[in-house]
């Protein structure tokens, strides 16, 4: 059984559930601008969804980020602005279901390709082995805010192959690859700014593109099919509009983007230094380190350690939460899994779901929390391996 031999019952020091980050003065100046848009009366398409979403582009390095109602009406837009009706869209199956759902929401079939270990992302070799001839797209997610060192290989064999790269980049606000940031590496990339993101602003969603003709077609999906600037609308879309008070919230968020990237940074370095030897786990933190925004800290244990005594363990001893994701997988869940093309066995992807967990990174999480969390894992899954 798991033990502390250290004694670091540490009952007054709380690491359970991420949570956003609001210092008091960022609260103090977003109770201000809602103050603002209440008296103002401009509760929509206002200035503060403008300053966001200017906020947003610079982060993403692209021309245009414009704002939406959740991550996944990003995605749904995006997949609708490339125009996939009646096309495969190549997804992970280790993602969380809104990607694959979005692409069936746009009228494409999503096909789902394995992973790489490193990374847990989509490879060039993975896409190959499930293109068709009807492939349209390629979706990667950048799981938990990693950056694939594929992602070259994978953004040529796209451009040889005439498929639209799209980025799921839900876990990676900040992160980069070759100093290019995530969301500027396709031809349209897509945030979440879910509760429980690296950034936040409640419920809400960005698409970034730098391609003139996605961004007008992205504009008028948004709104209802409305042709800029205009009472006129020659497309089917709908209200996906991001309101201002969420927005609001995303200027102050913004701001703090390198600040709490650079806090991330610090605590996967500090599960790092102490789990990158521990027998029984591997640790999946590909280099470059300085280049990922660590949504949270993935791990795989070794076949035959309980994660679930573990994510006990951790609770009980530390009140330290851990977690663990996407189960079942795209291709398992019931909405997919009785289809035919989706019959099929991937490898990597259902070999590692069940050994994944996944430690705390959020700004409430210090390095002293984090150093407690990696020596009473150490500890813990020594103990179990022990006993096994």
């Amino acid at each position: 059984m798991c033990h502390d031999p250290r004694g670091i019952l540490m009952a007054t020091r709380s690491y359970s559930g991420a949570q956003p980050y609001f210092p008091d003065e960022d609260r103090a100046e977003i109770m201000a601008a809602v103050e603002d848009i209440l008296v103002s009366g401009s509760m929509t398409q206002g200035p503060y969804l403008k300053r966001f979403e200017a906020a947003a582009a610079e982060m993403a390095g692209t021309r245009y980020a414009l704002g939406v109602n959740s991550g996944g009406t990003a995605l749904e837009i995006a997949l609708e602005a490339v125009n996939v009706k009646g096309k495969d869209v190549i997804v992970p199956t280790e993602t969380f279901v809104a990607t694959a759902n979005s692409v069936v929401r746009a009228g494409g079939r999503p096909i789902f390709a394995d992973l790489r270990l490193n990374d847990l992302a989509i490879s060039e070799s993975t896409i190959a082995a499930v293109k068709t001839p009807n492939t349209a797209a390629v979706i990667i997610v950048h799981m938990f805010g990693l950056m694939s060192s594929e992602i070259a290989a994978i953004q040529d064999y796209c451009r040889k192959e005439g498929l639209v790269l799209i980025e799921d980049a839900a876990h990676a606000h900040g992160a980069s690859f070759c100093g290019r940031p995530a969301g500027s590496l396709g031809q349209i990339g897509c945030f979440s700014y879910y509760a429980t993101k690296v950034l936040t602003t409640g419920e809400g969603g960005v698409i970034t593109t730098s391609d003139d003709r996605l961004a007008e077609q992205v504009r008028r999906i948004r709104d209802h099919g409305r042709q800029t600037g205009g009472s006129v609308f020659d497309y089917a879309g709908n209200n996906f509009r991001l309101a201002e008070i969420p927005a609001a919230i995303g200027v102050v968020q913004q701001r703090r983007l390198a600040e709490i990237v650079a806090h991330r940074r610090r605590i996967a370095a500090v599960y790092r230094n102490i789990l990158h030897n521990a027998p029984y786990m591997y640790l999946v933190d590909p280099v470059p380190h300085d280049e990922h925004s660590y949504w949270r800290y993935a791990i795989l244990l070794d076949k035959g350690i309980d994660r679930q005594t573990v994510q006990r363990v951790l609770l009980d001893q530390i009140n330290a939460r851990v977690t663990w994701m996407y189960e079942p997988l795209c291709h398992q869940q019931p909405l997919y899994a009785h289809q035919a093309e989706n019959a099929v066995s991937l490898p990597v992807a259902e070999s590692v779901v069940g050994r994944l967990i996944n430690l705390p990174t959020h700004s409430y999480i210090d390095e002293q929390g984090a150093t407690d969390i990696a020596h009473t894992l150490y500890d813990c899954v020594a103990g179990l391996a022990r006993h096994a």
